[in-house]
């Protein structure tokens, strides 16, 4: 019998290698067995596991089992549902996605499929689950032991009383906080207050809105602080923080216009670092195996994005010294579409954009287009999004794909998107000097459901720069001057994005 979950204070993972049956599936290096123990209690739980790659996985079906979580898996398609106190942990096969009730999380490695069996990496499954885990892990890899605490908290609930010309939101706390331990800022209609040494249980602290302009709470668990983030329709004018010894008190003052919010005043270094454009991601698509669009004169377009690519670098490093500036590939590689996005989350990338050229059916299509994540509402980009995605015939396993492809899997990832409102206007900005420095054609901002774009987690665009199907586009793509241009406008709007979104946080 397994002990009531209120009592496991305290859990020890114990990690003894064994052995599983041959037919096991997939490249898997290590088999090993995960032995589960609870403090205080004799009783031990052995959790089917195995290592792929010096990374332990385990049956996400038994650990639920173990520490007491409900758990359904479809028999048909693989698919697990857990139970973690209120919240709704979805997970599939060969995905890198997860959902949390309705939102969008990304681990780092895929999910995997053993013997018909579902299969998590236990550290990056755990790292998603953030403040949806009811324990804080302290993996201890030379004992191969992972302990399990249970979080003690200090802010402990909280609730808004909407005014006629605001709203008051207080914090309850089991601790007293210093005014110099919280930071507000104001993006983009969202309030952000965040307190050092602050522990939140984001199952919890999070709501849907009151009646008045505080319309949805979401709330975030750091290393060293909690983070809540409100976000409002009407301007704020004022905002006053205070602090007594059972919690924290917001009030916001809102005024009737409607329109850009204020600039919010200057924040200490740890909160404006995590809204910093400091990492800037450059994709060029396509690579090795993949040519991607082919010319009549024989122009790969995966040599042009590269070329454009090495140039867009060189600028950003030299107009904006301070900024990381990476890329997925700076040769004639194939990277799979969601390594992309892998690469850009594991550097802590802040801005993505994915380098392309266009082709299309009739040779006499020209022009420059840009392409942010969404529901494609035109032909064009219905056709640039098959075309983009078909990219996952080169992977070695395409099947780890299938869920990307499902048409209610991907409006959900974008209707959950935090960034869609900044990758529009990263896409306006780059249409405008494209337009302006390369003096071909417009085709305009379109939006679809890229899947270079749902794996990376921050404001994210596509870029058709030429139609490589044209005869004279083929032509100057394959000139050092237009490639020059485009990477300078590129770079021009990538600088600005960052200059005026860092305005805002002061």
């Amino acid at each position: 019998m397994r002990p009531a979950a209120g009592a496991r204070t305290a859990a020890v993972l114990l990690l003894t290698l064994g052995l599983f049956p041959a037919d096991r599936t997939g490249p898997f290096a290590d088999t090993a067995k995960l032995q589960i123990g609870f403090e205080g209690d004799p009783v031990s739980y052995t959790v089917a596991a195995f290592e792929r790659g010096r990374v332990l996985y385990i049956s996400v079906e038994e650990f639920a089992d173990a520490l007491g979580f409900a758990s359904y898996v479809n028999a048909r398609n693989g698919k697990a549902v857990l139970r973690i106190g209120s919240r709704s942990v979805k997970i599939s096969p060969y995905n890198p996605f997860i959902m949390i009730d309705d939102a969008v999380v990304h681990m780092a490695l895929p999910a995997a499929s053993m013997n018909g069996r579902l299969f998590v990496p236990l550290v990056h499954f755990l790292d998603a689950l953030g403040g949806s885990f009811p324990y804080r892990p302290d993996l201890q890899k030379e004992r191969r032991v992972l302990l399990l605490s249970k979080v003690r908290r200090n802010i402990t609930d909280f609730d808004a009383e909407a005014k006629g010309n605001g709203v008051v939101i207080r914090l309850h706390t089991t601790r007293r906080f210093s005014p110099s331990d919280i930071a507000v800022s104001v993006q983009q209609g969202w309030l952000h207050m965040t307190l050092y040494g602050g522990v939140l249980d984001t199952v919890q602290m999070a709501s849907e809105g009151i009646t008045g302009i505080f319309r949805k709470m979401v709330s975030y668990q750091f290393d060293k602080s909690a983070q809540l983030s409100f976000l409002f329709d009407k301007d704020i004018i004022d905002r006053q923080v205070s602090v007594d010894a059972n919690g924290v008190t917001l009030s916001v003052w809102s005024s009737e216009k409607t329109g850009r919010i204020a600039a919010a005043a200057a924040v200490p270094d740890a909160v404006k670092s995590r809204w910093l454009i400091d990492t800037i991601i450059i994709d060029p698509g396509h690579g090795g195996r993949d040519p991607g669009t082919i010319g009549r004169s024989g122009t790969k377009e995966k040599d042009v994005n590269l070329e454009i690519g090495l140039r867009l670098r060189d600028l950003l490093k030299a107009a904006l010294p301070k900024t990381r500036v990476l890329m997925t590939r700076s040769t004639d590689v194939f990277v799979g579409l969601k390594e992309r996005g892998q690469f850009a989350n594991a550097q802590g990338g802040k801005l993505f954009i994915s380098i392309h050229a266009n082709a299309n059916a009739s040779r006499s299509a020209r022009g420059y287009s840009t392409y942010f994540l969404g529901v494609g509402k035109t032909q064009q980009a219905v056709e640039v999004a098959r075309r983009e995605n078909s990219v996952i015939q080169y992977e070695e396993a395409p099947e780890a794909y299938q869920e990307y492809q499902d048409f209610d899997y991907i409006l959900n990832a974008i209707a959950l998107s935090s960034y869609l409102k900044e990758s529009q206007q990263l896409a306006e900005l780059v249409n405008q000097n494209l337009g302006r420095r390369t003096k071909i054609p417009d085709q305009g901002v379109h939006q679809m459901g890229l899947l270079v774009l749902i794996g990376a987690s921050m404001p994210g665009i596509l870029v058709e720069t030429a139609f490589l199907s044209n005869a004279h586009e083929e032509r100057l793509l394959r000139t050092r001057s237009f490639q020059q241009s485009v990477a300078e406008a590129l770079c021009e709007s990538l600088s600005i994005f960052k200059k005026k979104s860092e305005e805002e946080i002061g």
